[in-house]
């Protein structure tokens, strides 16, 4: 798992992202905590997975661009993610700007 250099973070997941990155270096469980990476399937815009999903093969080599605390939180984290990146570039190729 990497991250992006711009990396988006929920404000109640930034107020314990230094040990939210901390237990990520340390491969340990977090419920409630969620990652957003660019869409596997290439048709959507953003995948939301819950972090205790991440120990699976098929997230090993994933690159994340935001976190959040919540399913909720995770979901607007996206929502400013897309309109980040329509306003910079006004498209929504979040493939090519993330790369």
């Amino acid at each position: 798992m990497t991250f992006t250099k711009e990396l988006y973070v929920g404000e109640a997941a930034d107020r314990k992202l230094h040990k939210i990155m901390r237990n990520f270096r340390k491969g340990k469980i977090q419920p409630g905590v969620y990652v957003l990476t660019l869409a596997a399937n290439g048709t959507d815009l953003l995948d939301i997975i819950p972090s205790f999903m991440l120990s699976a093969e098929r997230y090993k080599d994933i690159r994340v661009i935001g976190i959040a605390l919540t399913k909720q939180e995770a979901m607007e984290v996206g929502g400013q993610i897309i309109m980040d990146v329509y306003e910079k570039t006004g498209d929504f190729d979040l493939r090519a700007y993330f790369n």
